[in-house]
């Protein structure tokens, strides 16, 4: 699956932390292919369900949830999720591939 964001063209691959959570990676389609963005972040304290994910919606990843959402690819259930430690909240998500 491929989504734009920023003007750019991504490649949606699901792939997996070492602790087993889900991850989402895109990958640019159109560039080197160290050119990627990971959308989700890795909190083992959350204890989330293999469906579950933390998006990443501060910095570079700003926008970015909606662009998921609208493509499918999560579903939002909590924009303000409290991962603790001096991080931004994150969205907690049920993953939908």
């Amino acid at each position: 699956m491929e989504i734009k964001f920023n003007g750019e063209l991504y490649r949606v691959g699901k792939h997996k932390y070492s602790n087993g959570g889900a991850a989402i990676v895109l990958e640019n389609v159109n560039n080197e292919p160290d050119d990627y963005i990971r959308a989700t972040i890795n909190v083992p304290s959350a204890n989330l369900p293999e469906e579950k994910v933390l998006i990443k919606t501060w910095s570079e990843n700003e926008g970015l949830l909606e662009v998921l959402e609208a493509a499918g690819i999560v579903r939002v259930e909590n924009r303000d999720f409290d991962i603790g430690g001096s991080y931004e909240d994150a969205a907690l998500c049920r993953l939908l591939i």
